[in-house]
């Protein structure tokens, strides 16, 4: 992540219309999960930690991990929940013999160079048949200048995420991707953008009163998330088991 985008993270974080959308996405899927009373979750990236009390069960016990020390001090200086400054890539040595039931990753596998090895240490940290929920950035031609800001290594398909996920020993419970409604404008300011000189972050442009809109339209997602599975989208977003053996589930977005 670059320095200058880094120093305003937590500001976008907060109140961005995509973050703020986002966030109410992820609360309704994780309440769908229904976990039992007081499950044990793991959220890997906290960043600034605006996740940590917005988007787990009240009854959640939390435990977070960020690599930068500096978002790290961020989301500590929230509340209770603990923040270890951790990389991924550590986790498990780190938190060996501390079992949870649920880890998370938001938008945080596309910036670890080997994701496939943290997939299998990720498996390591799970009670047996515990969860591994994550979001990335879909789409390799949607790359952009905003991929380079945020130190991005790749993008994805779903077919791509849901074969790294199978082989690190999950069994894929479901797979989709989402923020559709939106994706024909990202697409276009994405490819308007394509090669700058200086890139800069998408989310320093605003439209005025019509970000709320865009929110409200993102948001939207929530409710179809309830229903079905979206074929195309800006993001993934997957849910999958630990198992004992790699799982034959196929991955489909529909």
């Amino acid at each position: 992540m670059q320095k200058r985008f880094a120093a305003n993270y937590a500001q976008y974080e907060e109140s961005h219309w995509w973050f703020k959308a986002r966030r109410h996405i992820l609360r309704r899927l994780i309440i769908r999960l229904a976990p039992g009373p007081h499950p044990h979750i793991l959220e890997i990236g906290t960043g600034p930690g605006a996740n940590l009390y917005a988007i787990y069960p009240r009854n959640a016990v939390i435990t977070g991990v960020e690599k930068d020390p500096a978002q790290a001090e961020r989301a500590r200086s929230r509340g209770p929940i603990p923040v270890l400054t951790i990389a991924a890539e550590d986790v498990a040595d780190a938190l060996a013999g501390t079992p949870f039931d649920i880890v998370t990753m938001f938008d945080v596998l596309e910036h670890i160079e080997h994701d496939k090895r943290v997939l299998s240490t990720i498996h390591q940290l799970l009670v047996p048949g515990g969860r591994l929920l994550l979001t990335v950035p879909a789409y390799s031609f949607l790359w952009g200048p905003q991929d380079i800001v945020s130190g991005h290594h790749r993008r994805y398909t779903l077919h791509q995420l849901c074969d790294r996920v199978r082989r690190a020993g999950f069994a894929i419970e479901r797979a989709t991707y989402f923020n559709t409604l939106l994706f024909p404008a990202i697409a276009c300011v994405r490819f308007l953008k394509r090669t700058p000189k200086n890139p800069t972050t998408d989310f320093k442009l605003s439209l005025g009163p019509l970000d709320q809109v865009l929110g409200w339209i993102f948001g939207l997602e929530a409710w179809l998330l309830r229903v079905t599975n979206l074929p195309f989208g800006v993001s993934i977003y997957v849910a999958a088991r630990s198992v004992d053996r790699v799982s034959t589930t196929r991955c489909e977005s529909s």
